[in-house]
């Protein structure tokens, strides 16, 4: 293919160069590179026009996700369906291989929703295995505190994928069940603390909202680290507006999102 390649270009350049120099010695200055100038580009785009299309050729021929990874790297705006092969190529691969590594990739590279539903599932599915080793593993420390960024995984309460888990950036999200080194857990909780009642208007309920994290290290389960997040509401004050019915929001992702981010780093939790 390479060989084929600099031959046609061999082939372009030389008679060119031929030709202006004919066109030099017969005609007129101002012609004469006129006329180089027009058969050299229309040679370079012939010849630029015969590379793309050996490569779509070979990416064709191949029809595999590195194939077309490497096409649409080189000519991103030659082709639109090209895209479109390459995307079906990885989604077939995933399917095939049903491993997280697959679809993490289709996540990565095409923001794949069905792929993102499928990588949640495999990591459920992981960590519970994982779960059930903990009961029958010794608990010795299996994590040690080291440059990043660590992939983690968060669940809720009944341990299935936490939406905060789609805000990790990719970068902290495991590409493989091998790859998880912190395994979060996040249970909420909301507590009743007053009703305030109101002559002309509905009571109002003031709730505090907690949030417990704890995390685990994967093989072993032992525990790394906990803290407990609280957003306590203000206080009801003499006159409230009438669709005000409760008080109390619950913790922010931003505020768990600042105690996660420097274990990421380098595997260390602040109190």
């Amino acid at each position: 293919m390479y060989l084929v390649k600099y031959w046609l270009l061999l082939a372009f350049v030389v008679p060119l160069i031929v030709v202006g120099i004919v066109v030099v010695r017969r005609t007129k200055w101002p012609l004469a590179i006129g006329v180089t100038a027009f058969l050299l580009v229309t040679g370079v785009g012939i010849t630029l026009w015969i590379r793309e299309a050996q490569a779509w050729n070979t990416a064709k021929s191949l029809n595999t996700v590195e194939a077309w990874e490497v096409y649409v790297k080189a000519y991103p705006d030659e082709r639109v369906d090209a895209w479109d092969r390459y995307r079906e190529s990885a989604t077939t691969r995933a399917r095939k291989e049903d491993r997280l590594a697959s679809y993490f990739y289709l996540v990565k590279n095409f923001s794949d929703v069905d792929a993102q539903f499928q990588m949640k599932q495999k990591l459920e599915t992981s960590v519970a295995e994982m779960r059930q080793r903990w009961a029958v593993e010794e608990k010795k420390a299996e994590f040690t505190p080291s440059k990043g960024p660590h992939a983690i995984v968060l669940f809720n309460h009944a341990w299935k994928i936490h939406p905060w888990h789609d805000r990790l950036p990719l970068e902290w999200q495991p590409s493989s069940e091998e790859n998880i080194r912190m395994i979060v857990q996040l249970a909420e909780e909301k507590t009743l603390l007053s009703v305030h009642e109101f002559v002309d208007g509905p009571p109002i309920k003031r709730f505090q909202h907690d949030l417990k994290a704890i995390v685990y290290e994967p093989k072993t389960g032992r525990v790394l680290a906990k803290k407990t997040f609280q957003n306590i509401p203000r206080e009801v004050k003499k006159v409230e507006i009438k669709s005000i019915t409760e008080l109390g929001e619950p913790v922010r992702w931003e505020e768990c999102e600042k105690w996660i981010h420097p274990a990421v780093l380098d595997g260390k939790f602040s109190n």
